[in-house]
């Protein structure tokens, strides 16, 4: 059974909301989160999956940013379907726990100012996640969804001991604060941007299979990271960049070669040693891949 289903706006919260799929998917396994761009198969029937994934939910995470009203009234006055409105409303139908979810210093919207059925929405408690402090809030949110018993529904199949499963989530959870400490396990210091200055090599391979190199080349001023990253399409400089714990965020944009408008391209990056598992998020989707330091 899948439990927890993460609504989201692509253009709104892409990038955070797959940070946090990440997390709850090293808690509870990703058989157990739900998010379009990590679960739906190629070819599969887009509405049909997301109906029936929430069907099967317990709890629902509305991820909320500061564009994500302005879509909502943009699509309520088009003829499009829009997903997120079919998503919240049968979740809110079915009686699961919704739960918003406020990301960059978004506000929680009222009743007036979504469609009637959504309104029910404006009066669910929601949490707020803030970037400065990502781990303390996740840990806050997992410590709300465990009082609404999401755990004792997502634990896998194979634990046969209730008493094993339940240590199991106890000690990731113990992980989670650790981490929101600025901590490893091995009580290492935090991550510093200087320890990442260099080149970093990787190679893609899309959803299409297609595989393609991208290299990054990082730089540190005045302990904050910086640099660009080498396309096959072009060169983008690397912005708003965020370390913490063993963690690194940041962005490019550039204009492609043939095309005529720029693209932005989020990353978010897992260090560890001398190599970065990355999630790239982009216009297609999401692709995951792993970065080695050069020795070159």
């Amino acid at each position: 059974m899948l439990p927890i289903f993460i609504s989201y706006r692509r253009e709104d919260s892409a990038a955070f909301s797959g940070r946090l799929f990440d997390r709850l998917s090293d808690l509870f396994g990703a058989e157990n989160v739900f998010i379009d761009v990590a679960a739906i198969g190629m070819g599969q029937d887009y509405v049909q999956a997301i109906e029936e994934r929430i069907a099967s939910s317990r709890t629902m995470l509305v991820i909320i940013g500061d564009e994500w009203l302005d879509a909502l009234k943009h699509s309520s006055r088009s003829e499009e379907n829009d997903f997120v409105q079919l998503e919240i409303s049968t979740a809110l139908r079915l009686n699961l726990k919704v739960v918003p979810v406020l990301v960059s210093g978004a506000r929680m919207p009222g009743e007036s100012e979504l469609p009637p059925e959504l309104a029910p929405l404006a009066r669910r408690n929601a949490v707020e996640i803030r970037n400065s402090h990502f781990h303390q809030d996740v840990t806050a949110l997992l410590a709300g969804l465990d009082g609404g018993d999401v755990t004792a529904s997502s634990r896998p199949a194979k634990e046969t001991s209730s008493r094993a499963s339940g240590w199991k989530y106890l000690l990731a959870a113990a992980g989670v604060i650790i981490l929101a400490l600025g901590l490893s396990w091995f009580g290492g210091p935090q991550l510093d941007p200087g320890d990442l200055v260099g080149t970093w090599k990787a190679e893609v391979t899309s959803r299409q299979g297609t595989r393609y190199p991208i290299v990054f080349l990082f730089d540190s001023i005045a302990q904050q990271l910086t640099g660009e990253v080498r396309y096959p399409t072009g060169v983008g400089v690397i912005n708003d960049a965020h370390v913490s714990d063993r963690l690194i965020q940041f962005q490019t944009e550039h204009v492609p070669q043939f095309e005529t408008e720029a693209a932005t391209i989020h990353f978010k990056g897992h260090v560890l040693g001398d190599r970065i598992d990355f999630v790239m998020q982009h216009d297609q989707g999401q692709d995951r891949f792993t970065a080695v330091k050069s020795s070159e």
